[in-house]
């Protein structure tokens, strides 16, 4: 039996991935079709980065992972724990999702 979004996120429970139990069934739905594809995962909000972890394992090989966010703080996360897989095209990006230019 295969694990589901919500069993690897229950593994990896802490304080940096908060998530509404009930999204899981989404997520999964609408995202399972891009596991170890080429793809890139767009997240707008990382706080501490737990959910850009979480969705690197789940999509796997292939993906790239984007996070946006208005806090400076979070471009630390390419630096720290997160560092093995922002070497592969992951990415964090600062600035508003309100600002045109960005």
């Amino acid at each position: 039996m295969s694990q589901t979004l919500q069993e690897l996120w229950e593994l990896k429970t802490s304080k940096t991935c908060h998530k509404w139990v009930h999204y899981f069934e989404i997520y999964q739905r609408y995202v399972d079709k891009f596991r170890n594809k080429n793809s890139t995962y767009l997240e707008i909000g990382v706080r501490h980065g737990g959910s850009l972890d979480l969705m690197h394992e789940w999509l796997g090989i292939g993906t790239t992972i984007v996070g946006i966010d208005i806090d400076p703080k979070c471009k630390s996360l390419e630096q720290t724990d997160h560092a093995d897989y922002f070497k592969n095209n992951h990415k964090i990006h600062i600035g508003s999702q309100e600002d045109v230019n960005f």
